[in-house]
């Protein structure tokens, strides 16, 4: 249904804890940048290093309560996050975990999921015909203010061999066979792995920000993207209000 497939799945426990970094033990077969739960709440983290005595993991959310011997559980994936309708007008955190509805303060967290809402699909693609990456399946229009298009995944290809009929759909359902591999509603997409692209416009129309510094010595492209590194304090955040604002 997704892109992101999950490998042999192991378990470890907590044999350290160092603020986010979590030393792990008895957690065998992992790769960098695996994704895993730890803790009994099953807070998401990262594999950051693999040694010998075991792996260490950086854990996205406050670690406290986190206690040597606690469980650690490999998904068998990397990070990744849900692509599909309803991301348009939410609000979400930094692992596109939605904010919409959650308390003031909010509890310890495990990965995401797609979500339990149904969405009304329209199926535009018919059955029996050959379909490349990137082919419209059908449209979903109760999304928001523009129709999201159902899209075959990149990497998958062939005979359209069946298609769901116009009506209500959970994001974890399938909607079409595309050449044996099932698709959905929502793909999950790795976000260290860029989203392919068939072509790029070039354009050189500069997008005036306002800030003399930028647009005189670090013009940037309309349309284009750009990165604005530093440390704790330097103005990064100062800098993206001011070109939001004018």
């Amino acid at each position: 249904m997704g892109t992101v497939s999950a490998g042999t799945v192991s378990a470890g426990t907590v044999r350290r804890v160092n603020g986010p970094l979590i030393e792990v033990e008895g957690l065998a077969g992992v790769a960098m940048s695996e994704l895993v739960a730890v803790g009994r709440d099953g807070l998401a983290g990262e594999v950051v290093a693999v040694r010998p005595q075991g792996p260490t993991v950086q854990v996205y959310e406050y670690s406290g309560g986190v206690a040597p011997g606690d469980p650690v559980q490999a998904l068998g994936r990397p990070l990744a996050v849900p692509l599909g309708p309803g991301l348009l007008g939410g609000v979400f955190d930094g692992m596109l975990r939605p904010l919409a509805g959650a308390p003031t303060w909010l509890p310890p967290r495990s990965v995401g999921t797609a979500g339990d809402r149904k969405w009304a699909f329209t199926p535009l693609a018919r059955q029996g015909e050959v379909i490349g990456d990137g082919g419209v399946l059908g449209t979903v229009d109760d999304a928001g203010a523009l129709v999201h298009r159902v899209l075959v995944p990149p990497g998958v290809s062939g005979r359209l061999s069946w298609i769901r009929d116009h009506g209500l759909c959970s994001p974890e359902e399938a909607v079409a066979t595309v050449g044996g591999h099932a698709v959905g509603l929502v793909q999950w997409w790795p976000v260290r792995q860029p989203r392919p692209a068939r072509g790029r416009r070039d354009t050189g129309a500069p997008l005036l920000t306002g800030q003399r510094v930028l647009d005189a010595v670090f013009p940037i492209v309309r349309g284009g993207t750009a990165a604005v590194p530093g440390g704790f304090g330097t103005g990064k955040t100062v800098l993206l209000q001011q070109i939001a604002k004018w």
